[in-house]
């Protein structure tokens, strides 16, 4: 379909990840690292790589906040790679956000 409903389920659906991101850095708090390996770094991985800019953005602007939940060891070894994905992205407010 096209037009609002079509708008309005994409929208939704980037909502949702938004909202995984945020609430992925809130629960990694709470994790073991083998945990946050296994249960939440895929979704950090693909919020990095999303096809919405919004959701990129949201991971570089609350990326001090990740990393700080996941601590050292799993920052340097999952995620610096696509932190550096995120300073070359295609969007100028998602490198101005990692930037920051």
């Amino acid at each position: 379909s096209s037009g609002i409903n079509a708008e309005y389920g994409e929208f939704s659906q980037d909502s949702v990840r938004l909202l995984a991101v945020e609430a992925g850095i809130t629960i990694a708090g709470l994790l073991s690292e083998s945990d946050i390996e296994q249960l939440l770094l895929p979704t950090f991985r693909s919020a990095a790589e999303d096809k919405s800019w919004r959701v990129r953005f949201m991971i570089a602007d609350k990326f001090i906040e990740l990393q700080k939940a996941v601590g050292t060891k799993i920052t340097k070894t999952h995620l610096v790679f696509h932190f550096c994905g995120l300073l070359k992205d295609v969007e100028a407010e998602v490198r101005a956000s990692a930037a920051a």
